[in-house]
């Protein structure tokens, strides 16, 4: 169930109140999450050093002190909503605005700086997921149950008089589609095309559809283009991915592979060279025929090899694996499992009544952050390379508490100055929705890190090195 706000009015929009709580709220999170040096109090170490090339860790015998587990939390907005599971994005940001979802398919638009809001209508109900383009680009993807899918430009108008505050928030509609399906449509997801910006991808039910924005027309302003599954539209492809619902998409940083991954318990990698032009290329089962809950591409050292990160049993265990060209066939990807990380409960031995763990991956920090609904804790993987090939590994593992469940999770970094000894180190920004509000919490990365001061080393290794994302390359520098 989506989130119903108690102090949002349904106005169209909002020009901000600088008196009002909500505004004070976004002025800080805004002086913490804008990109630059911000100031961090320095925290305390607290990782768990993780083995290879299996690794368990015990929600119940973490041995942290809980005053060293808090985050420090700035509330964004108040407001009641029913504790629920949702496996897609329900609230997505960028470096200037935060959105979410509402009831009956409402999205609720706010801009960080100035506390300016809006509601976008167009979905009739729940809303699957929400993703914006970039940190930088203001262009913004949608999906609902409804199966309606929305592209969006968010843009500001109207100045206020003596000021450079826009009063209001407008957006551009760039496509509505509305998919047509024999098949069970519930849940919609969507990820965008890592490079060009006219480039999507949705899953639904069983089937991944490729979209290029630009060709494809609207029959109408306001009037949503018919898309059919068994017949789908100039400047779409449409392929059956899975056997049942798919549950994750993701693109890789090249945007040369898609990934997705389903309740059929299969992960498939699909290259793809245009728009019609798409193959599977690798397929594994890493849960047995379990579901598959999540997939991600993470950084990498190596030109010619891609991690893929995948999550199973209620993304309680995570896999790490090396994809490289298959040497018998140069067309396939060979995909090797190089580590489990498997999160359990001695208190509470049913996977499922003790984990829903929402997953996204923060690739300039390399921090894994698995939000747990039913216990209320953040979990933080570090990606590090080992010292010998280069090769990446899940080098430890820190426990947060949180406030309330979270029901959705998603990040931005910012990066913090060290004045003791002039380094930097990515701290994260957490917006969450969670059943009694939407907070933004702050993560130091340098907590990450084994609390009992040894080197990041694993079996099979002879250390670790951080990584340094590179955005646009998809691999890494060391630091």
């Amino acid at each position: 169930t989506p989130p119903a706000e108690a102090v949002d009015t349904p106005a169209e929009s909002k020009p901000s109140a600088s008196a009002t709580p909500a505004a004070a709220a976004l002025a800080a999170a805004a002086a913490s999450g804008t990109p630059g040096k911000a100031s961090v109090v320095q925290r305390p170490a607290i990782g768990t050093t993780l083995r290879l090339p299996h690794a368990e860790y015990d929600i119940d015998q973490q041995g942290v002190e809980e005053h060293q587990r808090q985050l420090e939390v700035t509330p964004i907005t108040m407001y009641s909503t029913d504790w629920s599971l949702n496996l897609g994005r329900q609230i997505s940001v960028n470096k200037h605005y935060i959105c979410y979802g509402l009831k009956e398919g409402l999205i609720r638009i706010l801009n960080i700086q100035t506390a300016v809001r809006a509601l976008l209508r167009g979905h009739t109900e729940t809303v699957d997921d929400l993703k914006f383009f970039s940190d930088d680009v203001d262009l913004l993807g949608s999906t609902s149950k409804d199966g309606r899918i929305f592209i969006r430009r968010i843009k500001e108008v109207g100045k206020a008089p003596m000021t450079e505050q826009a009063q209001s928030i407008s957006e551009q509609q760039l496509l509505t589609l509305h998919i047509i399906s024999k098949e069970s449509m519930n849940l919609v997801r969507f990820c965008w095309h890592t490079q060009e910006e006219n480039i999507f991808a949705f899953a639904a039910g069983g089937m991944i559809s490729l979209c290029q924005s630009d060709v494809l027309q609207n029959a109408a302003s306001g009037i949503p283009l018919e898309f059919h599954l068994d017949s789908p539209p100039v400047g779409s492809v449409v392929f059956a991915g899975h056997s049942g619902r798919i549950n994750d998409i993701a693109f890789s940083h090249r945007a040369d592979v898609l990934v997705s991954g389903g309740e059929d318990g299969k992960v498939h990698v699909w290259r793809v060279l245009a728009i019609d032009r798409v193959a599977c290329v690798s397929t594994v089962e890493p849960y047995g025929g379990n579901p598959v809950y999540s997939v991600m591409w993470a950084p990498t050292v190596h030109a010619n090899m891609k991690v893929l990160l995948t999550g199973g049993k209620c993304n309680s265990e995570i896999k790490l694996w090396l994809a490289r060209s298959d040497p018998a066939d140069e067309g396939k990807l060979s995909l090797q499992c190089a580590q489990t990380i498997a999160l359990r409960s001695s208190s509470t031995p049913a996977t499922e009544d003790a984990f829903f763990n929402h997953s996204v991956f923060e690739p300039r920090s390399s921090l894994l952050i698995l939000a747990n609904t039913k216990k209320n804790a953040l979990y933080a993987l570090r990606l590090v390379a080992d010292n010998n090939e280069k090769l990446p590994y899940f080098s430890c593992l820190a426990e947060f508490s949180v406030t309330f469940p979270i029901l959705s999770v998603t990040t931005i970094s910012n990066v913090k100055d060290r004045a003791e000894d002039g380094e930097d180190a990515p701290v994260l920004q957490l917006y969450c929705i969670q059943t009694q509000a939407i907070q933004q919490y702050t993560l130091d990365s340098s907590q990450c890190v084994p609390m009992d001061g040894s080197s990041e080393e694993s079996e099979g290794s002879s250390g670790g090195t951080a990584l340094d994302f590179s955005k646009d390359e998809g691999t890494v520098e060391e630091k």
